[in-house]
């Protein structure tokens, strides 16, 4: 099992699984990330949506994306997809923001 602690969030990966578990006053939340099914596209609904390092809204924005712009998703939590820009910048966006 290897860990990747970064900030208030560890990252454990354990045969083939990718665990996410994060920190927010004194709780903890564990996501697990498995490869996304269905329709590997999604189109940003808001005027400007953040492009985050990792799932959480405390992690780096490495982009930002406009209203109408599609996203291939190529894995997904409970409420967050990872994506790939057409710029090809991969990271994460929260799922309320694209549809």
């Amino acid at each position: 099992m290897k860990k990747y602690i970064t900030g208030l969030s560890r990252t454990l990966f354990a045969g083939g699984l990718l665990l996410v578990l994060t920190s927010s006053l004194g709780c903890s939340k564990v996501s697990s990330i498995m490869p996304f099914k269905g329709d590997p596209t999604v189109q940003v609904q808001s005027a400007t949506v953040n492009i985050r390092q990792s799932a959480t809204t405390n992690s780096k924005i490495i982009t930002t994306v406009k209203r109408g712009e599609k996203l291939k998703v190529t894995d997904k939590t409970e409420s967050w997809y990872k994506i790939k820009t057409k710029a090809g910048k991969t990271g994460w966006v929260h799922a309320s923001l694209v549809k």
